[in-house]
């Protein structure tokens, strides 16, 4: 396709803007007839041109070697000289078109364009000044000519920069609408997952919550039994003591029957040797063998008695210690469990408030990206 036709740019449209220029078959006569002076002159101005044009480092950038330089100077001095040939037709509009297509393609800045026509007209008027130095109305017709002509040149130039873009624009809208398609399911599909998972995550850290409650409760329970414990091992232990020293004064009561029983044996070997008179006597020493009798038999019941409660005792004690140990290894064990759980707590809350804020960073992209697929929607 020709870049006339791609443009809009028929042969109403050329004569269109040659007449909106003002330019005249006179300034077409005029230009024409500079055309040898500009071939005298053109391989000057194209060096003046590129000097000052490679003063700078942006400009310089496009031109990679020795070789693409010159191929661009061959370049620009055909297109300075068709600038005085006088022939504005089709072609000639089809020419200044691709200029434009190409220096956009290179991503050549119009400021560059624009500003090297500039640069190339301050360096061939004074030449035209030279030559018409006598005739100032020739001058300033030629200037008026040429400013016509490069005018003309700038709008075809503009054209393609505009269009390239309109183009791009274009290719880029039907990225955005297709892009768009993509990502609105995605992005609500991803705010409702988020959403859910806001939602467990703060389902997560009440249980976690509730477990750091329950081991509480279970520490604080697994505390009062221990204390329990070690007051019952104490009590038995004040217990054990007394029963010792019920032992102790039984042991002293046995001592006494033993002394009673001697007591008797005497009394009787008193009341053998008194004869008639110690009849009496016998009869309180018989008495008092068969107490002292009775009192060992009942001592020897108690000392079996206090064995048995020394036996029981003791298993008390071993079986309530051994108690006491479990507790204090259950408190422990609590005590590590309520510190897991407030870690898995402390863990889970910092999860909650991630997932919090990634949700609410998704809800917000999610809605963006509604409004800009309504927004896409209006325009198409």
């Amino acid at each position: 396709m020709q870049l006339t036709e791609k443009f809009g740019v028929d042969a109403n449209e050329m004569e269109y803007r040659k007449g909106f220029v003002h330019l005249t078959d006179s300034d077409i006569a005029l230009l024409q007839s500079l055309l040898p002076f500009v071939e005298e002159h053109v391989d000057g101005i194209v060096a003046d041109f590129y000097e000052h044009l490679l003063r700078y480092p942006e400009a310089r950038a496009f031109f990679k070697d020795e070789e693409t330089l010159t191929r661009v100077k061959a370049t620009q001095r055909e297109y300075l000289l068709d600038l005085f040939r006088g022939n504005y037709d089709a072609a000639y509009f089809e020419r200044r078109l691709q200029i434009g297509v190409v220096h956009e393609r290179i991503g050549l800045d119009p400021k560059w364009y624009l500003g090297g026509n500039n640069n190339f007209l301050q360096i061939i008027i004074p030449l035209l000044m030279r030559r018409y130095r006598f005739r100032p109305e020739r001058l300033c017709s030629a200037i008026q000519a040429l400013l016509k002509v490069t005018n003309l040149d700038q709008q075809l130039v503009m054209d393609t920069y505009i269009g390239s873009m309109v183009e791009k624009l274009t290719r880029l809208g039907a990225q955005i609408r297709s892009t768009v398609q993509v990502l609105a399911p995605t992005a609500r599909e991803s705010a409702e997952r988020a959403a859910a998972a806001e939602t467990q995550a703060k389902v997560s850290l009440g249980i976690a919550n509730e477990g750091v409650q329950i081991a509480q409760r279970t520490l604080a329970g697994m505390n009062t039994l221990l204390g329990k414990s070690k007051e019952a091992v104490e009590q038995i232990q004040n217990l054990d003591g007394q029963i010792r020293h019920i032992e102790d004064i039984a042991d002293v009561v046995g001592e006494m029957s033993a002394q009673i029983e001697l007591l008797a044996i005497n009394a009787t070997v008193v009341a053998s040797r008194s004869g008639e008179h110690g009849k009496g006597f016998s009869v309180i020493a018989k008495e008092i063998r068969k107490l002292s009798d009775e009192s060992k038999a009942s001592m020897a019941r108690v000392h079996e008695r206090i064995r048995d409660i020394f036996k029981a005792t003791d298993a008390t004690v071993r079986m309530t210690s051994e108690g006491a140990q479990t507790a204090e290894e259950g408190v422990k064990q609590t005590e590590s469990t309520d510190a897991a759980f407030r870690d898995l707590a402390a863990s889970i809350a910092e999860a909650f408030d991630d997932v919090q804020k990634i949700s609410a960073n998704v809800k917000r992209q999610a809605d963006a990206i509604g409004t800009l697929q309504s927004l896409v929607q209006t325009q198409s």
